[in-house]
């Protein structure tokens, strides 16, 4: 009920056995959250929650692993790591429904503030093949800066739904990679980068939103204007309101464990920045 930490240490890739993958299909990974049953699976805190997946060691050349994943592709029920207030640390994040049963949903979930940093790798929120099925980011407001590229792809089920949503402010930065939202195979499955309030978006490559003929749309847009800055050229935006800032903009997420206390302890802090 109270403020929650996770730090996971030596996550190697290709441990053996008792640390197996439950499939031969999933790698192994530094924190893995997926309701292959029709039941829910899940980490949740009813405060402050602070997720650090092989960090700071990843930071330091280390061989680790460092990613997270919520849900499956064969997962049939509720994959979820929630909290009030939220903050990630890792190589990687991966969110992704299943099917083929109906109805599956996979979130990484804050009622308040998320700031999620992928230290290495990609963001990607990926729909499934089961119908009315969900995959999501959904806080109300949003920092997520990403060390790679991001990808939101609706599924091939009929309203198979990818979204990164917040229902406040959002801020997305994409420092090596594209931002690409694209709507899924099957129909009204669509694929969405939305906020209620101020949307900045900012990528190296691109930065686009594709629709499926027979498919779903792919939808990017905020809901108040952004301000004066200007789009960064050969960046492009397909629809709705966006703010593209430079990729030379400088400044930190400077985050520690809730309430712990290593809180100043300057091995425990974390200056990312973009």
């Amino acid at each position: 009920v109270g403020n929650q930490w996770i730090l996971t240490t030596n996550g190697a890739a290709g441990r053996a056995a008792p640390f197996a993958q439950p499939s031969p299909a999933t790698p192994l990974v530094s924190l893995r959250v997926a309701a292959l049953g029709t039941g829910r699976a899940n980490i949740e805190s009813g405060a402050s929650q602070l997720i650090e997946l092989d960090y700071p060691v990843q930071m330091q050349g280390a061989a680790v692993d460092g990613s997270m994943i919520v849900g499956d592709t064969a997962a049939a029920g509720v994959s979820r790591i929630g909290a009030v207030n939220q903050t990630v640390f890792a190589k990687s994040v991966l969110i992704q429904t299943g099917g083929p049963g109906a109805g599956t949903r996979s979130e990484l979930k804050s009622s308040a503030k998320q700031v999620i940093s992928t230290l290495n790798g990609n963001l990607r929120v990926l729909g499934g093949s089961g119908n009315n099925s969900l995959a999501q980011i959904d806080p109300t407001d949003q920092n997520i800066l990403v060390n790679g590229g991001v990808d939101v792809i609706g599924g091939a089920g009929i309203s198979a739904l990818a979204q990164i949503t917040s229902q406040g402010t959002q801020s997305l930065f994409a420092t090596n990679g594209n931002i690409n939202v694209t709507g899924g195979t099957g129909a009204g499955s669509n694929a969405s980068i939305t906020a209620a309030s101020v949307q900045s978006l900012s990528a190296s490559g691109a930065i686009s939103a594709t629709s499926i003929p027979g498919g779903g749309s792919g939808t990017i847009g905020g809901g108040a204007a952004p301000g004066t800055s200007p789009n960064t050229p050969g960046n492009s935006t397909a629809t709705g309101t966006v703010l593209a800032l430079s990729t030379t903009q400088s400044g930190v997420i400077d985050e520690t464990e809730p309430g712990s206390q290593n809180e100043n302890d300057p091995r425990r802090r974390a200056p990312i920045c973009f």
